[in-house]
């Protein structure tokens, strides 16, 4: 079994390895995105000015609340959204954050990465590795039995 997963292991490395690496260049690129961080801001300033008397004053937000943005229609033109009318806002206020994409080049490699998969790829390496280190911690052991072998 030890000799088959050492066998095997490259191949499940090299599986592994750029969907990981893909994963933390984008985690890097989301952290640093300047872009990223001013749309938030936006949003949130918005959300805020939205439910002022409400929830207003609010910190931050759920990442699965954006998906409303494109669900909230103006109460004045029924075929406008908040999207369409964030987007005006940034056109004209603040034009680098439509460019966001580049900030973000990676992003669309790890969003195609299932995490579901790819943890149930590397639980399979520990745990073949583990059994690599027991067989040797055994095969040690035996080693130093005096007896015949």
């Amino acid at each position: 079994q030890a000799l088959f997963f050492k066998k095997k292991f490259p191949e499940r490395l090299a599986e592994c390895k750029p969907k990981v690496e893909a994963l933390l260049l984008a985690c890097k690129e989301l952290n640093r995105s300047r872009h990223l961080k001013q749309l938030l801001e936006v949003v949130l300033a918005f959300g805020n000015y939205m439910n002022k008397g409400q929830r207003g004053n609010a910190f931050g937000f759920k990442v699965s609340s954006l998906n409303k943005i494109a669900d909230t229609k103006s109460s004045i033109d029924r075929n406008v959204t908040l999207l369409h009318y964030l987007i005006m806002i940034f056109e004209k206020t603040y034009p680098g954050i439509l460019n966001i994409q580049a900030e973000l080049e990676h992003l669309p490699a790890a969003a195609k990465v299932n995490l579901v998969e790819l943890e149930k790829e590397v639980n399979n390496i520990k745990n073949g590795l583990r059994a690599v280190e027991a067989e040797l911690d055994y095969q040690r052991r035996r080693a130093r039995e005096p007896g015949d072998h």
